[in-house]
């Protein structure tokens, strides 16, 4: 008997484990009852989305012909704030622009250190201490003359007692636009293309169409990136 079941869980379709996830989550997510109309629509959604994903060119007749007006509305608007985005970044007050200069010495500095140690060779880490306190002092300083600086970093800055921020590679804050490794990951906001907008909307538009739309509170972004619409199930 309890080989049966675990052989009948073995084969719920990823669409079930995640409608399970939702219900225990307070969520309600129920997948529609499609009419044929919608069906058809879904697989065009579907393939426009496996195309945008390729890198393929989507045009926009095509885009307005399966979204709706609100749904195309979407990508112009995300569009419109991603330029206004890159102008942005353009134009990086002198402050940032500085501390960048100043982070990019003391890592510079970390790194020749940890070199030399890691070859058994003598090296002056305290140099690369200083160079990061610097900058951290320079951060701190201009960010007590205008506290919009905050947007241009990746991470909470926060001096005082329990800081988390500290004199090596991961510890300081970096800017958005950064491309260090060091970067926190999800802080900042990733450069998009019309393409990856296009098919972000689609595919929301395509969630939509297969589930209920229903308002929860509380759901983290895993539990959403878990309840989109699978790949390849769409329980026709």
């Amino acid at each position: 008997m309890a080989s049966n079941q675990k052989s009948n869980q073995s084969v719920q379709t990823l669409a079930e484990i995640r409608a399970q996830l939702a219900q225990n989550n307070g969520a309600v997510r129920n997948r529609r009852k499609l009419e044929q109309t919608d069906k058809n629509r879904a697989g065009k959604l579907k393939d426009i989305a496996k195309r945008l994903k390729a890198g393929e060119h989507v045009q926009n007749r095509m885009l307005q012909t399966w979204l709706t007006a609100e749904e195309f509305a979407e990508i112009v608007t995300g569009w419109e704030l991603e330029k206004n985005y890159r102008a942005d970044v353009f134009d990086k007050p002198d402050a940032v622009v500085k501390y960048e200069a100043l982070i990019k010495r003391a890592d510079f500095l970390y790194n020749k250190a940890d070199a030399l140690s890691q070859n058994g060779k003598k090296s002056n880490m305290n140099a690369a201490d200083t160079a990061y306190e610097r900058a951290l002092e320079h951060l701190q300083e201009q960010l007590s003359l205008n506290a919009d600086l905050h947007g241009w970093f990746d991470r909470d800055l926060n001096f005082g007692h329990g800081s988390m921020l500290g004199l090596d590679p991961d510890s300081v804050p970096r800017c958005v636009t950064s491309r260090s490794i060091n970067r926190q990951v999800g802080q900042a906001h990733e450069k998009r293309t019309i393409g990856d907008i296009k098919r972000q909307v689609v595919q929301k538009a395509l969630d939509d169409l297969i589930f209920e739309v229903t308002e929860t509170n509380g759901q983290s972004p895993k539990l959403k990136s878990l309840l989109a619409l699978p790949e390849n199930d769409f329980g026709f």
